[in-house]
């Protein structure tokens, strides 16, 4: 099953450092705060579907199918917008579409059967800016609540 995935890493060095540092003192690796992430991301996803917007805000060109319908795009059934999910893991968070096709509409390309339909790129997968100040607000609280509740 082919899948669309992104990381989101930090590159400032200072941080990572102390961010390690602060999960090596908590057992739980913040996971509430990953599994807070996720739902949030999630729903981020859900909303482009809806507003018709990917993920750097730009509209989402309609398709042919929708257009015909008077439709919204990738939204007829939402099996797709309905599959996004994410996963907790030790490095953080993992979004994925889920769904075998999810791919070919994310990065576009020929599609079909004999690759005679050429499908948009479309994706809706990615963080932006605002979802990457809700992110930081998320780890700042959940690191103030623990440096606040060990004392540090």
């Amino acid at each position: 099953m082919s899948s669309v995935s992104i990381y989101l890493t930090a590159d400032n060095a200072a941080l990572k450092a102390s961010l390690r540092g602060l999960m090596a003192l908590h057992a739980s690796g913040y996971a509430r705060t990953k599994n807070d992430i996720g739902v949030y991301m999630v729903a981020q996803i859900k909303d482009r579907f809806k507003q018709q917007k990917l993920w750097d805000g730009k509209a989402m060109l309609q398709s042919k199918a929708a257009a015909k319908r008077s439709g919204k795009t990738l939204l007829h059934r939402g099996h797709l917008r309905d599959r996004y999910t994410y996963a907790v893991t030790d490095k953080g968070v993992e979004l994925t579409g889920g769904i075998e096709y999810a791919a070919i509409h994310h990065f576009g390309g020929m599609a079909g059967r004999g690759r005679k339909v050429r499908i948009a790129a479309r994706p809706v997968l990615g963080v932006s800016p605002d979802n990457l100040k809700t992110i930081g607000s998320l780890l700042v609280q959940a690191i103030t609540a623990h440096v606040g509740a060990r004392g540090i």
